[in-house]
């Protein structure tokens, strides 16, 4: 299946976990597929990211945005597009740059909708990799700055049992990942 096929299957309704397809699709305007490890760990190469369109974003927000001509995944602030991984550019803004914000990422696209092949997904290392539970609470937490309290709410968990689980995925990162502190 192609990335636009498994996107647009996605946004028709052909999921098997509807409900979690139908409260996805309300908060997105589109979808987009990730090509690189900038956004490590929390966003994977080949997966596919969910949008709100938005012109604006706030500090530290995830976006979608057109920069020199290219469209990247970044961590925005209003001097800088912050990669996650070290293997990905930041880059710092200068006044005569064109920098057009597409829109915010909001979720990423369920497993059962991944754009990544079945066996690009079987090479990873079963201990070393994030499930999508854990990649979406790890970006929750650490990148929209949600309270333990609101992450369980959205998956039905204790805030303890919330954290329980991305301490247990954290150790699953390489010890020089750099993520930014909660609030």
């Amino acid at each position: 299946m192609t990335n636009a096929e498994c996107i647009t299957n996605f946004f028709n309704g052909n999921c098997e976990n509807r409900k979690v397809r139908a409260s996805l699709a309300r908060q997105c305007d589109f979808a987009a597929v990730l090509s690189g490890k900038g956004m490590e760990p929390v966003y994977r190469d080949g997966q596919a990211v969910l949008v709100k369109r938005d012109h604006t974003l706030q500090d530290g927000e995830v976006g979608l945005i057109a920069y020199n001509g290219r469209i990247w995944i970044r961590q925005y602030f209003p001097t800088l597009l912050r990669a996650f991984s070290p293997q990905g550019e930041d880059f710092v803004i200068k006044p005569d740059d064109e920098v057009t914000i597409l829109g915010r990422v909001v979720g990423v696209m369920p497993e059962e909708h991944s754009c990544e092949s079945p066996i690009k997904r079987k090479g990873r290392p079963a201990n070393k990799s994030l499930t999508d539970r854990e990649r979406d609470m790890i970006n929750r937490r650490y990148v929209d700055k949600q309270s333990l309290e609101t992450i369980g709410e959205e998956y039905s968990l204790t805030r303890e049992r919330v954290r329980q689980i991305i301490k247990k995925a954290m150790e699953k990162l390489p010890p020089d990942t750099a993520l930014p502190l909660p609030n």
